[in-house]
């Protein structure tokens, strides 16, 4: 193309500044780059905007025969043009026979083409002209200049006679650094020191930066040092200072030839130094010196304890052939250098077999890999298990849980539980209502949770459906349906089947087949009365009822109370199939209800049968008269659940409950320790029966709707003392903070609820974990009031024969309404308790 087509770039910025203005890069004529497209090189200098900004630009294409092109805007950002220079780097007491001198500088376009760092070192000293000494091929790595000038430079840096004017007046140096490519300068500040003419050298120093201590023990710490000097030995003084520590020692040195001494002294370090720093001060003693001695610099120690915990592993692939390659994973967090070692468990020999080792160094959830064939040979049991042993300093310090895998190929699912049980499986429908059956299976394998699918196959019906695994652990999964049926249904079959899929299986496996019959169920209530038709509300009556069942039932009877507004179970009884009269003997109240006197009562009855709940129609009777009664009850049963005559009837016996502790403390776990456990005792004073009732313990906690429960066993009461007592740990599943409630029921009959114990704390999470040789002790803790938490041990391995309890390391406080809070305590393994738990004291003065 003639004339030939040019491109150039309209500049804007830098934008947003008052400074702001549009330019035009110089005109590039555009070369050809194919049948009909052009390409141009433009080069524009920025570099007068030092302090950078955003620019952006228009790329403008002009053939000069059509209107130019733009293409754009384009945006760049300049960062500020701000190198730095560093102090340089002189030793305090310099040897002007053997020293470097180190400056940096910080200069983000020092390795860009055409750019020209510089960097002079200016040397002061009050009686002396500045010295000034330039350097001009400086190291460069990115942004990094590194100027160096020592003791092999011509001309020198220093002579004899710098030694003397050192004891006057200290020297000082400075950098001064120049750019010229970017017209740019920079200084440094000041660094003083000294100029000696010869000082020691301190090499091959074998001190530690870190120091390793286990729980209960002294580690013994050899260190040593060479010290080069050309007039002869000297001694070291040795000074190591910190938490615990004062350790002072002049050692001799030891001749090793060429002016060279080497040094040696020991130092323990145990419990008392763990998480601590300590500073190491090495002195130089010589007569020749001056002053007669030298201070090397001083070092740092930081003692740290040994602690390995093993966070979690994985092995690539669950399922496998027994020959082929796995790929074991550990997380660890380690306060130590440690050396992890896979261990793999043979099911066919029952041994673990060491493999490979791994080097860890000191961090938190530090990732270790082994890959390699573990198995030598085939072995027909299909679970494998692997473990991690960590090694510090040649001892096993910590080990791993075994975890299971892989799972060697050739074992099959297994349907390890299957609910609800029995072939056929029953279900029963009502004409009034369906009914919906849980189906439940159990699956163990040990190549992970897989698909299992329920299908369900009948007159006029066809369901399927998919089961939600739920892991269980030990390589087990639960699958729930639950599978409705219709009054329609009754009198049918069904055949179900439970199949199972996975990828590691070749084909679905059947795992389960029942069949399902639906049966009706039919009852039928008929009339019902009470007699006498009239009585006093805590007198026996008999309700008669009659009725017609399909399937033997349980029946029971309910009477209506006007003064809770609620239906009251007031008897039970089992119903045969078939036609039947059922009598039941109760009273109608517990308690007297002025609303009921003068009214005649309301009571109806319920069945039960397979979940299905079957209601009658509402009776009313008897009339409930108004006079005075005396204290009646239920009618007792015996332990076998036959009718006998009233055993709790005298109208002069007086119940009386209490509950000992008063104020008490749940753990939230089932412990059979007697720590916390609570005492309830029922007295019965005035009681002339002869015969024996038996008494239960009923318990609840507070708040609306909780619901009373049956705790211990029933006992009988005993007429010598005249009370009953249980001691025992009710509320461990339903913890609470608050007033719970009792009462007793007496050959049935439900005494008046008694308030207590006042709970103020609830423990829980409770744990004991061995790292190493320490037992991590931990336990979560939520209270009403301010306490003290102790650990504490018992006497005895076995909770039952625990007779005392020991307070074990420091309580800890608790501050009221903090909400759950979590406890630790490391206990070295030879302190630990036989059996451990958690104790609380009250804080009555406030925390600070």
């Amino acid at each position: 193309m003639d004339p030939k087509p040019v491109c150039y770039l309209a500049i804007t910025g830098p934008l947003g500044t008052a400074e702001s203005r549009t330019w035009n890069s110089e005109d590039v004529v555009c070369r050809s780059s194919g049948k009909s497209a052009y390409a141009a090189a433009i080069h524009e200098d920025l570099s007068s905007y030092r302090s950078g900004g955003n620019f952006s630009f228009m790329l403008v294409y002009n053939n000069l025969k059509m209107e130019p092109l733009n293409y754009g805007p384009y945006n760049i950002t300049l960062l500020p043009y701000t190198p730095t220079a560093e102090g340089p780097r002189i030793d305090k007491n310099l040897d002007y026979t053997n020293f470097t001198i180190q400056a940096t500088v910080r200069d983000a376009s020092a390795s860009m083409e055409d750019s020209s760092p510089q960097g002079r070192l200016i040397i002061s000293h009050p009686q002396k002209d500045d010295m000034v000494y330039t350097s001009l091929d400086p190291e460069i790595s990115g942004d990094k200049v590194v100027f160096k000038w020592t003791a092999e430079d011509e001309p020198a840096l220093f002579n004899r006679s710098e030694v003397d004017l050192s004891k006057i007046a200290p020297f000082s140096a400075r950098l001064e650094y120049t750019n010229e490519r970017w017209d740019f300068s920079s200084r440094s500040s000041n660094v003083t020191f000294n100029v000696v003419e010869e000082i020691p050298k301190l090499s091959s120093p074998s001190i530690p930066e870190n120091v390793y201590v286990s729980s209960g023990e002294a580690s013994n710490q050899e260190m040593s040092g060479i010290v080069s000097f050309s007039k002869g030995p000297g001694d070291l003084e040795v000074s190591l200072t910190g938490p615990s520590m004062d350790y002072r020692s002049r050692e001799e040195g030891t001749p090793l030839g060429g002016n060279k001494y080497q040094y040696k002294w020991q130092v323990q370090f145990d419990d008392s130094h763990v998480n601590n720093n300590y500073s190491l001060s090495l002195s130089f003693l010589h007569d020749q010196l001056e002053g007669g001695r030298y201070d090397f610099d001083d070092r740092n120690i930081k003692v740290s304890p040994v602690s390995v915990t093993f966070l979690d592993s994985g092995v690539d692939a669950p399922v496998g052939q027994w020959n082929d390659s796995y790929t074991y994973s550990a997380k660890i967090d380690s306060t130590v250098p440690v050396k992890v070692q896979l261990q793999v468990y043979d099911p066919c020999s029952s041994d673990w077999i060491e493999k490979q080792t791994r080097e860890a160094s000191v961090g938190m959830a530090t990732t270790l890999n082994w890959t390699l064939r573990p198995f030598a040979y085939e072995c027909t049991e299909s679970g494998t298990k692997y473990r991690f042993k960590a090694i510090f300093a040649g001892e096993e310090i910590a080990s791993s849980r075994a975890y299971d895998g892989p799972i060697l190929l050739g074992a099959k699912p297994l349907l390890a539980s299957f609910t609800p049980e029995g072939d056929p499986l029953m279900v029963y429908v009502s004409e009034e209502e369906g009914l919906s059956s849980r189906i439940s299976a159990t699956v163990e394998y040990g190549a992970g949770q897989g698909q299992a699918l329920m299908r369900l196959d009948g007159p006029d019906r066809t369901q399927e459906e998919e089961g939600i695994g739920i892991p269980l652990g030990a390589n087990r999964y639960r699958y729930d349906w639950t599978v409705p049926f219709e009054w329609s249904d009754a009198g049918k079959s069904f055949n179900l089947s439970i199949i199972y899929s996975h990828p590691s299986l070749n084909e679905k496996l059947t795992l389960a087949q029942k069949t399902i019959r639906v049966l009706p169920v039919s009852i039928v209530f008929g009339e019902a009365y009470a007699s006498p038709d009239k009585g006093r509300w805590n007198e026996s009556f008999v309700y008669t009822l009659a009725m017609n069942s399909s399937v033997n039932t349980s029946l029971t009877l309910e009477v209506y109370n006007p003064c809770s507004h609620t239906w009251v179970q007031r008897a039970s009884a089992k119903a045969p199939a078939g036609e039947s009269t059922i009598n039941l003997s109760a009273s109608p109240f517990k308690s007297q209800c002025l609303d009921a006197e003068g009214e005649n009562a309301s009571f109806r009855f319920k069945a039960a049968f397979a979940g299905v709940v079957f209601e009658s129609d509402v009776y009313y009777g008897p009339m409930i008269t108004g006079e005075e009664a005396r204290l009646k009850t239920e009618p007792a049963e015996t332990e076998k659940g036959e009718a006998k005559d009233h055993a709790f009837n005298d109208s002069t016996v007086t119940v009386m409950g209490n509950v000992s502790p008063e104020i008490g403390v749940i753990q939230a776990w089932d412990e059979k320790d007697p720590l916390h456990a609570l005492t309830y005792t029922v007295q019965l004073q005035n009681w002339s029966s002869s015969q024996v009732p038996w008494i239960e313990l009923s318990v609840r906690a507070p708040g609306p709707n909780q619901p009373w429960k049956i705790v211990g066993e029933k006992k009988r009461f005993d007429p010598s003392t005249g009370s009953v007592s249980w001691t025992l740990k009710p509320f461990w599943e339903t913890p609470f903070l608050g007033r719970g409630e009792y009462r007793f029921i007496i050959d049935g009959a439900e005494t008046k609820e008694f308030l207590g114990p006042d709970i103020i704390a609830v423990l829980s999470n409770a744990g004991d974990s061995l790292n190493g040789k320490i037992h991590n002790f931990e336990v979560t803790v939520n209270s009403s009031e301010n306490l003290t938490v102790c650990l504490v041990g018992g006497d005895s391995r076995l909770p039952e024969n625990i007779k005392s309890w020991k307070t074990i390391s420091q309580c800890q406080d608790y501050r009221n309404a903090s909400g759950e809070q979590a406890y630790k305590w490391q206990i070295p393994e030879t302190q630990a308790p036989p059996y451990y738990d958690f104790d609380i004291e009250r804080n009555e003065e406030p925390l600070p």
